[in-house]
């Protein structure tokens, strides 16, 4: 999977004229993961790529053109083509959105268009009726998006940093687009606590929410209306402690456990501890100021497998369910 062509599609200026043979070489290998062939052009009713039943692609120039991309996109259902998700990359942005988290109004302006434009008309004048009712917000946060500071950050800093893991996001979450919620595991879990990140005031506050919700994130955890500034997870009979919340990240926040869990086997011996024994790393890459201001301690790893086994035989009962 060569996230690196990709990259060079979207870091390329518009003026260099990149490509789209970078972008769809990339694509081709999604779709092959997939058992798919990635069907182009004259083959997907005109689109820059498609991948039957899955996922529509298109390829713009600018970052600004990213809701033109998408009314466009939409329009080829219009045109015939099936497909749950759709993804819009551009000079430094990429988004993905699956259909089923699109805005009402959205697929309302969408429906509506009358099938005989093309699409790229359908595209330009939908998104001037999404703009002038102010729905660009709401529709930019439904999906998945990597924006143009990402990228910049990394070119300023000339370094491959958050760019590449945020492309690696994507990535997989395109490799897993029939799944109903993606996991978490020990290859990724890092990563995903940094997408935690903007539901917090403070990093800190999404790492403590990811220890105090791992032991009950599993495939059917879900999130509780929100009351008096708090949610909890609920999974079965567990329930977790009260997490702090803002009102206005609460959909987002709800969103994003609803469609993740976190692996473990108990069988195999992988269980919740391997977590809790990165807490080092993972404090390390989300909190450096933290890490500056308080240092961190290393606890010998045989110590606390010992103490984590010697609460879990002799106390767990004992204990209430909102201490970890």
């Amino acid at each position: 999977m060569s996230i690196a062509s990709l990259k060079k599609f979207i870091t390329a200026s518009a003026s260099e004229n990149a490509g789209d043979d970078f972008a769809l070489a990339y694509f081709r290998s999604i779709a092959k993961n997939a058992g798919k062939d990635l069907k182009k052009q004259s083959e997907a009713a005109g689109a820059d790529g498609y991948i039957e039943g899955l996922l529509l692609i298109e390829l713009k120039s600018n970052a600004e053109q990213w809701i033109d991309g998408l009314f466009q996109a939409l329009h080829y259902q219009k045109k015939g083509l099936a497909f749950s998700t759709l993804t819009i990359v551009a000079h430094n942005f990429v988004g993905l959105w699956h259909l089923r988290d699109l805005p009402q109004e959205v697929l309302l302006i969408a429906n509506q268009t009358d099938p005989r434009k093309s699409a790229s008309e359908a595209g330009t004048s939908n998104a001037s009726k999404c703009k002038k009712n102010k729905l660009h917000v709401e529709l930019y946060k439904s999906g998945f998006t990597i924006d143009q500071q990402i990228f910049q950050e990394d070119m300023l800093l000339g370094s491959a940093g958050a760019a590449d893991e945020y492309l690696k996001e994507y990535t997989e979450r395109l490799q897993n687009l029939d799944a109903v919620r993606q996991q978490i595991n020990k290859d990724n879990f890092i990563r995903k606590v940094e997408l935690m990140k903007p539901f917090f005031a403070k990093p800190i506050d999404a790492i403590h929410c990811f220890y105090d919700i791992v032991h009950l994130w599993d495939s059917s955890a879900l999130v509780s209306e929100f009351q008096d500034g708090e949610v909890q997870i609920i999974s079965g009979r567990k329930t977790s402690s009260r997490i702090p919340l803002e009102y206005k990240d609460y959909d987002d926040f709800k969103r994003f456990v609803e469609t993740h869990y976190v692996y473990v086997n108990e069988s195999l011996g992988f269980t919740v501890d391997y977590y809790f024994s990165k807490f080092d790393a993972l404090i390390a890459r989300l909190d450096q100021e933290y890490v500056r201001q308080h240092g961190i301690f290393f606890t010998d790893q045989n110590l606390s497998k010992f103490a984590m086994w010697f609460v879990r035989e002799y106390y767990e009962r004992k204990l209430a369910e909102r201490y970890i």
